[in-house]
């Protein structure tokens, strides 16, 4: 099993029954429900925003699609549009026998697994709960400050978490990523981003919804930022990028019209209420709202190819670390 260390003195924890405890400070991980819990993290300013975010409906229904497997969603992973970052993972994870760590893991992604030994952290503990059952490890705590060895690890993924990241914290994780992975290893991660493209510039148009609609409604996204500005930040924080590939640019899966601009939007654009009442036509129908996102998904592939980097509103990004 994974050795613990104190991420304040860097020894390693004493392992007792209940408790990971270290022997020169008052850091001290306690299991609770077979999830080792950091009791500082309880206190943290973020903690209840997630809490609540996974507590009501849409937050029960998304994590728990996550950790749903069957044939279905295996050929969705494939070919639609709305599952580019499973596709994401599973092309640039190697070999079956790596030590992975996903940070902010929410109730964990089933596919990991596949790929070795998985560590889940995250905030909250209602999603942790789920992770726990398919991951080797959980813990609740941040992102700050890994309980982790330097070089333990062959992989540090996340998905959706660096955009809800405030950009003073946002180095500080980039180096805790850097000083926990093995030389050479990977850290893979896809970022939600500020943007340039045709809808980011419609939205923008009135700064009240786009803070409403397209950084408070769908989990505090207070840490965008351009998608060059985020390869720009992990290549001053030492690490060499190897693939940074544009995401959700002029394209978009079926929901997300609706779920950004099924609102006061729709009002202040003839152009936003025709694509709106398009997109919730399609939705209302299972089977066309999955035929329309397969359809979509070799065209946006096209498409992209010709638009600039920051025209994305999201970054899938692999980045190492120096072998020496």
């Amino acid at each position: 099993m994974l050795e613990l260390f104190c991420p304040k003195c860097r020894i390693e924890l004493l392992k007792t029954e209940k408790e990971h405890k270290c022997a020169a400070c008052s850091f001290v991980l306690r299991k609770i429900d077979g999830i080792l819990v950091d009791e500082s993290s309880l206190r943290d300013k973020d903690r209840s925003f997630y809490d609540n975010i996974y507590a009501s409906e849409h937050g029960q229904k998304w994590f728990q699609g996550l950790n749903r497997m069957s044939l279905a969603k295996r050929i969705l992973e494939k070919i639609s549009l709305s599952y580019r970052r499973e596709r994401f993972f599973h092309k640039n994870i190697k070999r079956k026998s790596n030590i992975i760590l996903d940070l902010a893991c929410g109730a964990g992604r089933d596919y990991f697994k596949q790929f070795g030994t998985v560590v889940g952290i995250d905030l909250s503990l209602a999603p942790l709960q789920q992770a726990r059952q398919k991951y080797d490890l959980a813990i609740q705590i941040g992102c700050d400050a890994l309980p982790f060895a330097d070089n333990t690890f062959d992989y540090v993924v996340s998905s959706d978490f660096f955009g809800h990241v405030r950009h003073e914290d946002k180095d500080k994780i980039i180096r805790e990523i850097l000083r926990v992975l093995k030389p050479g290893g990977l850290t893979l991660h896809v970022i939600e981003t500020d943007s340039q493209n045709f809808w980011f510039r419609v939205a923008r148009k009135r700064p009240d919804l786009f803070q409403k609609y397209f950084i408070e409604q769908i989990g505090g996204h207070v840490g965008l930022e351009l998608p060059s500005q985020c390869v720009a930040r992990w290549q001053s924080n030492g690490f060499f990028v190897k693939k940074a590939i544009k995401i959700w640019g002029l394209i978009w899966p079926v929901n997300d019209y609706i779920t950004l601009f099924d609102n006061e939007y729709r009002k202040e654009s003839a152009l936003v209420n025709a694509v709106v009442a398009v997109a919730k036509a399609v939705a209302k129908f299972k089977i066309i709202k999955l035929a329309v996102n397969i359809i979509l998904n070799p065209i946006n592939s096209l498409v992209e190819v010709f638009l600039p980097l920051d025209n994305g509103q999201g970054l899938m990004i692999v980045c190492q670390k120096k072998r020496f």
